[in-house]
């Protein structure tokens, strides 16, 4: 699956998700204003308190169109109303969806870096997503000495310079989807678990240890989320497709 050729659909007009499909959409957080507004009706109050404490009106409408997409997008699989929908979220913090559940088993995730927001849905699957813009000011060689395996670094430390940025942004991706799916996020010892990537074959996470939150078997696939971004989603189990689509404005109809 990793080199699965990714090309990112049109809105079909109607959301189904089979079991044996995983959804990835992406969309840009830059829209007009009347579409932050139109987003902002399907937040709770509380969303849109803490969509309130950004001091710069950019970030606080990104914000609001991070959480408002996320429950449009819910809405439209679930067949309910965003503004109905209710979360819950685990001792790490991730959320999952507790009112009302039509579709049994629906599993969620997003991540969202600059002005790019990315969307994972499945069926009875967790499932983790992270994106990364590459030309952000992140002091990478500080997090690779943390967080990354003595294999990883050492396979960093021997490419050219100029090609150890993308080659970190990657190599962090893959840690972040797999954490995010297992639901502990950066809790997860992620120097203790490293990459091994053989052409033609998906990228599969090897671990020094053993967790009980973990995931038995996981594959990741990367994803080509836009020019200067990089990305990838880490699914539970096997025998599933990938279908990933665009947001588009006529998804709004609140």
């Amino acid at each position: 699956m990793l080199n699965e050729n990714i090309s990112w659909e049109a809105y079909p007009g109607n959301l189904t998700l089979p079991a044996n499909e995983v959804h990835v959409w992406k969309a840009s957080l830059d829209i007009p204003t009347a579409d932050i507004l139109c987003l902002e009706r399907a937040l709770s109050p509380e969303e849109k308190k803490r969509a309130g404490r950004f001091y710069y009106d950019q970030a606080r409408q990104r914000s609001v169109a991070v959480r408002g997409m996320l429950k449009v997008l819910l809405g439209c699989y679930q067949q309910t109303d965003p503004c109905e929908l209710q979360f819950h979220y685990g001792p790490y913090g991730k959320p999952y969806l507790h009112f009302p559940r039509k579709v049994p088993g629906l599993q969620f995730n997003l991540s969202h870096s600059a002005d790019l927001v990315l969307y994972a849905f499945a069926i009875h699957r967790r499932l983790g997503i992270d994106v990364e813009h590459l030309n952000s000011n992140v002091r990478y060689e500080r997090i690779v000495k943390r967080y990354f395996s003595v294999q990883e670094q050492q396979f960093l430390n021997s490419l050219p310079e100029q090609s150890k940025r993308r080659a970190f942004f990657r190599h962090w991706t893959w840690k972040e989807a797999y954490s995010k799916a297992c639901g502990r996020g950066i809790s997860l010892a992620l120097d203790s678990r490293y990459a091994s990537v053989k052409p033609g074959e998906p990228v599969m996470l090897f671990s020094e240890y053993a967790y009980s939150q973990e995931i038995n078997y996981s594959l990741l696939q990367e994803l080509n989320p836009g020019e200067d971004f990089v990305g990838t989603i880490a699914v539970e189990g096997l025998g599933w497709r990938l279908k990933c689509w665009q947001w588009e404005k006529n998804l709004l109809r609140l």
